[in-house]
């Protein structure tokens, strides 16, 4: 498949494979909700770019999920209504 968004190629070649790589982790660590993630943040501290790509990734990832959660509850509630469990608070 090939990207014609050339803009997102160029800034994927912008960024420091080394914060992308941290990014990665931190994020996928944070959505499997990973206990190990704190640690390995505090042991990376010295490795600046990875570093602060775990960082940037746990925070994208914790993010997305209370994206995930918000839409759910609208769902939900939506659903309810349908239902006419509509309640006014």
């Amino acid at each position: 498949m090939i990207n014609d968004n050339k803009d997102a190629l160029a800034f994927d070649d912008a960024v420091d494979p080394v914060y992308k790589k941290g990014f990665e982790h931190g994020y996928w660590l944070q959505r499997a909700n990973s206990p190990d993630l704190d640690a390995l943040i505090k042991g990376a501290a010295k490795h600046e770019e990875y570093y602060s790509g775990l960082r940037s990734g746990r925070q994208e990832a914790q993010r997305e999920l209370f994206r995930d959660e918000m839409e759910q509850i609208e769902k939900d509630l939506e659903k309810d209504k349908d239902k006419g469990m509509d309640m006014d608070y």
